[in-house]
C-alpha cells in the first residue's frame, strides 16, 4: 500500500488519487465523495471505513459526515474550518480531538 496515493473506480477505469490533492471526503451515506482540486470521485465505501485507510498526520474528522485534509485548511476558529472557500461547521464530539497534533500559536 502506498503512503502518497490510492486507486479509486470512476466510471469505467481506476484513477489515481493522490492524498496531498484531496481537499475533503464527505459522507453520503454507504458512499465516500472525494474533493480533490481537479476531480470529485463517489465510492463506495462508508466514510468510517474510509477513514481508517487515510494517513491520520493528513485528515481529520470534524463533522459526522466530513473528513478535511489538515494541509488545505486555510483558517479555522472554535466552530468552523475553512478549506478551499468552503465553510465546514465542528461538530461538538470533535472540537478538541480533531487539533490534536496540529501546530498553533498565539
Amino acid at each position: 500500500m502506498s503512503d502518497k496515493f490510492f486507486f479509486v473506480w470512476d466510471k469505467k477505469e481506476y484513477v489515481k488519487i493522490e492524498y496531498a490533492d484531496i481537499l475533503y471526503v464527505e459522507s453520503l451515506a454507504s458512499y465516500s465523495k472525494i474533493i480533490t482540486n481537479h476531480k470529485t470521485v463517489v465510492v463506495h465505501i462508508q466514510l468510517k471505513q474510509f477513514e481508517k485507510l487515510l494517513p491520520h498526520d493528513m485528515f481529520r474528522r470534524i463533522y459526522k459526515s466530513v473528513i478535511v485534509n489538515i494541509v488545505h485548511i486555510e483558517k479555522f476558529d472554535r466552530l468552523f474550518v475553512y478549506v478551499n472557500n468552503k465553510k465546514f461547521s465542528i461538530g461538538p464530539a470533535y472540537r478538541e480531538e480533531w487539533k490534536k497534533g496540529l501546530l498553533m500559536l498565539r
